[in-house]
Formats: structure tokens, sequence, C-alpha cells
């Protein structure tokens, strides 16, 4: 089968910076790894706020 979808090492933060300190990245996905076979069913489940919406807006 072959792959219709393969993510390796998926990173996203976002900068909580304010006018006085420009450094304050926040990660939120860190080295996210993951493959989907043609064919496959995949379902996201979390807790409230970890992060299931931010991975599928990214993708």
């Amino acid at each position: 089968m072959r792959n219709i979808l393969e993510v390796k090492n998926l990173v996203r933060s976002y900068n909580t910076a304010t006018f006085r300190d420009s450094k304050n990245n926040v990660n939120i996905l860190k080295g996210i790894s993951f493959q989907v076979v043609e064919g496959e069913f995949v379902g996201i489940m979390g807790k409230s706020g970890c992060g299931k919406t931010t991975l599928l807006k990214t993708l």
C-alpha cells in the first residue's frame, strides 16, 4: 500500500512576545510523526486543549 499522508517531525510554535520581550516562543506540537496509508481510517482523540485542532489546521 502507498502512503497518502506522511508527517515527519512536525513542530508548531507560537510567539507570545510582548513589546518588551521579543523571544517568547511556546512549542505547541513537538516532533509529531505519523503516516496514513491508502484505505486506512484515522481518528484524532485527546482531552480538551491538547492540540487536536492545532494539528489539523497545521496540516
